[in-house]
Parts: C-alpha cells; structure tokens; sequence
C-alpha cells in the first residue's frame, strides 16, 4: 500500500489462482497520458497468464506509468512529534527496519531502487494523433515488430543504405539537446538529418520503425527522462549512436552490456560536432562497421524476441512472491480484469 503513495500514475494488480485483478482509477494526470500505458500492461500481465499461468505465483503489486522512477534511495522522514523535524535516512534494501515500498517502473536511475518492468510500448501506447490505421501508436506491437525490423535489416546491407547521415525523429520540446541536434540539421560540415515530430500538433512526418533500416545510422535521445524510441532501432541493422544516460530501462541495460552501439559526448555545445565525427570514425572502417551493425541485428534477435520479455516477467514475480509475507487476495477495490476490459479502454485490436 505504501509504494501506492509515489507517484500520480500508480496501479494495484494482484493475481490469485491465474487470475488478474486490478485497481485502476482515472483521474486527470492518468487521462492525460497514462491510462493507454496502464491497459497496455494489463495486456501484457494478461498474455503472461495465457502463456505462464500455471506458473505464475499469487502476487500483489503497484505499478506506476510516468517516465521518471519514484523510490528514491534516500527518504525524508518525520522526527518525534515535531512537525518541523525531518531527517534524510536511506532506505535498506532486505532489512525489514526501513525497506524501500516495492514499486515496478519501466525506468530507474542510479539514485533509485524501483523494479524494472519491461516498457508498456512491447504491446502498445495511444498518442494522439499517431497511427489511426493500427490504432494508437503508429508501430505494431513487439511481437509483430521485432521480427519484421529483422527481416527488412538484413535484407538492407548497411554500407548500400542511402541515409548515410545521423538520423533522428522525435520531440524536440522535451529537451534542450534535442534542439541542439536540430539546429544542425542539413548544415554541409554536420552529418545530422534531424526533426521534431509532435503527434498531438501535427508537426512532422512520423517515420515509422521500419522504414528506418534506411539509414546506416540513428541517433538516441533522453527526452525528459528515457526515450522509448531506443527499443526498436536496435534491431534495424544501422549504428545506434548511444551517449551517457542517467536513465535505465530493461532493455537500455542490455543493449548498453552489449557494446553493440557507438558511444559519443552529447554536450550540448558540440553535439553535431561529436555525432559526425563518430559517423566519419565508422565510416573509416566500413567492414568493422557493418559487422557490428549485423552483430546488433542477431543480438536483438535472440535477445529481445517476446518470450524473452514474458521470461524476465515470469521469474520477477517468481522471485518478488518469495518476499511476500502476507496473503494474496483482490482488496482495496480491485476488480477482475479480463480481455473484454483491456480491449475497451485502448485503440489496438487482438491479433
């Protein structure tokens, strides 16, 4: 109940004998953007019992949609009776003096100690004006995507690709880097084609994931916190040009333990300067280039496929049932949820 407190956009879920049960509240902040998020992943939980169910265990969790991690390490706490007196005290993992609430996020930093769940885009988010044909967002959903982003890379060989510059789509207004890039763009001394694209305004031409696997490179962005943008450029077969992020989310952490990228300095005042030289160094080195670009594809293959997400699912609340100590029930006004109420509340249709 406790970790329920953090945050603006925090669900309950519990699962009792295979079934799903959640509370979800609407409110102002949540229809703003996150209610699309919190169905997306009660679609995912729902696919996990169709597929897992008779593994998975009784558990009762709070989730939370923003793009910022919540618990933080250190907690101010009240002292006595004196309503002025606080001091900051760390949270101590596996003690049960002061433990930290048990909150799952798609995204943590350093400085937090949320649990990492794999991004509610694998199975959909509904941004206005985005994709009317598939409904919400404009790709399909990862099970469809990974295999089809795979297919059109390897059969775009990296050194015959046209867009041989730094390519980068996005929202410009969540970040002053993002502006920085832009500014750049088409200039002859940079090797940056870059552009916002604001759904909701109408701003730009979105491009899609596939038709990315023209580019022989792709730059990622923070915005305000994480992008979920990183996912699927990975397995298009073109150089991701990654630099330092205090963000990380499932699937950052393992492409960032892969090495299958090229790091550069994203400093604000030499961004284009360091994201073409980076583009030149590879360049350099064509046969190098396009090996680790063929290496980046097989490694989203084999490590990014859905059931490997379904796996991380399964064996987190596997071992997050083992800590509990209480009795799993459906409390707190949680109501079941099946197919018919996910399918309600989001855009995307089952396959």
């Amino acid at each position: 109940a406790k970790a329920a407190e953090h945050g603006m956009r925090t669900f309950r879920v519990a699962i009792v004998g295979g079934k799903l049960y959640a509370k979800v509240v609407t409110s102002d902040k949540m229809r703003r953007r996150g209610m699309s998020r919190v169905w997306y992943w009660l679609w995912g939980l729902l696919e996990l019992l169709e597929r897992h169910g008779s593994e998975v265990p009784d558990v009762d969790l709070v989730m939370q949609v923003e793009d910022e991690p919540k618990i933080a390490k250190v907690v101010k706490i009240k002292v006595g009776n004196n309503k002025a007196g606080a001091r900051m005290v760390p949270y101590t993992p596996g003690s049960e003096e002061n433990p930290p609430p048990p909150l799952f996020s798609a995204v943590k930093s350093q400085g937090t100690l949320d649990m990492l769940w794999p991004l509610w885009t694998l199975w959909g988010e509904d941004v206005e004006g985005a994709g009317p044909k598939t409904g919400g967002f404009h790709d399909p959903p990862w099970a469809q995507l990974l295999p089809q982003l795979v297919e059109a890379a390897r059969g775009n060989p990296w050194g015959a690709r046209p867009n041989k510059n730094a390519f980068w789509r996005g929202a410009a207004r969540t970040s002053g880097l993002r502006d920085a890039l832009i500014a750049c763009s088409g200039k002859p001394q940079y090797r940056v084609d870059a552009g916002s694209v604001q759904h909701k305004l109408k701003i730009g031409k979105a491009i899609g994931a596939v038709d990315r696997v023209d580019s022989q490179f792709l730059v990622y962005m923070d915005g305000r916190s994480f992008s979920s943008a990183m996912l699927p450029m990975i397995p298009t077969g073109a150089l991701v040009l990654l630099p330092q992020s205090p963000w990380e989310t499932l699937h950052s952490r393992a492409f960032r333990r892969s090495g299958h990228f090229l790091p550069f300095d994203s400093r604000p005042d030499a961004v284009c300067q360091n994201v073409t030289a980076t583009v030149k160094a590879a360049e350099a080195t064509p046969e190098a280039s396009a090996a680790k670009a063929s290496a980046a594809v097989a490694w989203a293959s084999d490590n990014l496929k859905i059931e490997m997400q379904y796996q991380y699912m399964l064996r987190m609340l596997q071992a997050y049932a083992k800590l509990q100590k209480f009795s799993v029930k459906p409390r707190g006004g949680m109501k079941p949820i099946g197919w018919g109420d996910v399918l309600k509340n989001v855009k995307r249709k089952r396959l």
